[in-house]
């Protein structure tokens, strides 16, 4: 009895929604959705934007479903899971089909690099569209930095960067990049971060600090993931607009034995005006 009550709760909840059918009563059906909870416990939370309709049929790919308007939906493990969405209407309805990823990584290291024109106060915030938190950071992060920039770029006369480290979902490309010999890595950083135009400075602190730590393989794998890709789960959000935000991370992947990759592509950066430069590694 108290599920037939829910049920019909859920009902009049949709009709108070305000949903107009269109003129001639067609679905449109789409959904988004944000990973959230940590590296051992994740959840789905899903938003429906779909149109004219009225019952919704959810399958997250892993046996389960469910007709709730926004689910959220527990997976036991990680993996990749193909989730649909039926939308119905009395006279119509549509299907929605997307492929999620359910795993996390953690970004290594990012250091933002702020570069004003002039002396200027800004906050700068970070936000996870698809789930994941700061869980480092120097200065400390607290809803973002609210910090002083000189036109030198030093924060707060005291940093030449800010610095934090997060786990998101793992949405990064591995269909291109390079498989460089531990011997070789220092040559090819500097001269793969040349080519995106990172300065001397942001080349040297990455190679201090990244090349001392990759010493476990004979190979690694290096998959490059410019600004598009950064933007889906990791935005940076700036009180003061620049002229140009230039992200880069390495996803490195440790390898015994030499493996083909076909070689990307660079993407130079442009630094005219207020510039925003970025770099991190997602170490597997």
């Amino acid at each position: 009895m108290k599920r037939l009550l829910i049920t019909i709760l859920i009902i009049l909840g949709c009709f108070a929604c305000n949903k107009v059918l269109g003129p001639d009563n067609t679905v449109t059906v789409c959904f988004t959705y944000s990973i959230e909870g940590n590296l051992f416990s994740q959840y789905l939370v899903f938003e429906n934007c779909s149109e004219n309709a009225s019952s919704y049929v959810w399958d997250f790919g892993d046996s389960t479903n469910s007709i709730e308007e926004n689910p959220t939906h527990y997976y036991i493990s990680g993996g990749v899971y193909i989730v649909s969405l039926t939308a119905s209407n009395s006279t119509s309805s549509d299907t929605f089909i997307d492929t999620i990823l359910v795993n996390w990584t953690t970004v290594k290291k990012p250091n933002i690099y702020l570069y004003p024109q002039e002396d200027i106060d800004i906050h700068v915030s970070l936000e996870f569209p698809k789930g994941g938190e700061v869980i480092e950071s120097v200065p400390i992060y607290n809803n973002g930095w609210y910090v002083h920039v000189d036109n030198k770029g030093k924060i707060d006369n005291k940093y030449d960067y800010l610095f934090y480290e997060a786990i998101q979902p793992d949405v990064w490309q591995y269909d291109k990049g390079w498989c460089i010999e531990r011997e070789l890595l220092l040559e090819f950083f500097q001269t793969n971060l040349q080519g995106y135009n990172f300065t001397e400075e942001e080349i040297s602190d990455f190679i201090d600090y990244w090349i001392p730590r990759l010493i476990d393989y004979d190979f690694y794998n290096i998959y490059p993931q410019e600004g598009n890709i950064i933007e889906k789960v990791i935005k940076i959000n700036l009180s003061i607009q620049p002229k140009n935000i230039n992200r880069l991370f390495y996803v490195v992947i440790g390898k015994m034995e030499y493996e083909q990759l076909e070689a990307s592509s660079i993407n130079t950066f442009y630094r005219n005006g207020f510039t925003v430069t970025e770099w991190g590694v997602i170490l597997k």
